[in-house]
């Protein structure tokens, strides 16, 4: 299929960063394909039924808004048995550490699997919603340059990565795209029902966020701070 430049395709989830990338985006492209890979996490339902959501906002939003495309790839066999974001158990808190809430080689997973997808659909350009305090070893620079590369050599076709959030913090973003929907956005990793717990590390992350960035906090948080 012949590649199109003026596409891109997008990896979402229904948190601030992926509502933040679509906008930015939104304006630069003729056309976006949002891609939610389902890996069988325990938030996802919850999650999904905010994505749908903000995404029915972003299409009457922009006229390039595709359809949000989801693709599943269940990773629960990959990692070990009783893992809290598979299987459920003690959920990072509020004061856990980033590497507590780490999902090794997540990143990896899903780049691989949208790289597959764009070579199959004609497309060049994927962008992911990296910020500057990400940890994650398979969000830094060098190793998107070198997946560049490998996608190259693998899929006879150089998928370009872009970080176009790479630079911001979750705050900045919000500030940046003040008149998003984001109450429409999900943060939480131990969501009950479709709503925010309050008390998990992603919530806390989430009222940092706001709180940093000088604007109300939208949220509905089942348990208070």
């Amino acid at each position: 299929m012949t590649a199109s430049p003026d596409t891109i395709a997008v990896l979402c989830s229904g948190g601030i960063n992926s509502l933040g990338l679509l906008e930015d985006l939104a304006k630069k492209y003729k056309t976006i394909v949002p891609l939610y890979i389902v890996c069988g996490f325990i938030w996802e339902p919850a999650e999904r039924f905010w994505l749908r959501r903000f995404h029915r906002q972003m299409k009457k939003r922009h006229n390039s808004m595709g359809d949000l495309i989801d693709i599943s790839f269940p990773i629960k066999t990959i990692y070990r048995r009783g893992f809290w974001a598979t299987d459920g158990g003690e959920v990072p808190g509020l004061y856990a550490t980033e590497s507590a809430i780490e999902l090794p080689g997540r990143n990896t997973l899903l780049l691989s699997t949208a790289a597959v997808f764009c070579q199959t659909h004609g497309v060049t350009d994927l962008a992911i919603g990296t910020l500057s305090n990400s940890n994650a070893a398979d969000t830094k620079p060098n190793f998107l340059k070198h997946f560049e590369e490998l996608t190259k050599l693998g899929l006879h076709r150089k998928i370009k990565i872009l970080t176009p959030l790479g630079n911001m913090k979750k705050s900045a973003v919000i500030k940046k795209f003040d008149d998003l929907p984001w109450d429409s956005t999900f943060s939480c990793i131990n969501p009950q029902g479709h709503n925010h717990c309050g008390n998990c590390f992603k919530c806390g992350e989430r009222r940092r966020a706001f709180e940093e960035s000088g604007k109300s906090d939208p949220t509905s948080y089942l348990t208070a701070v």
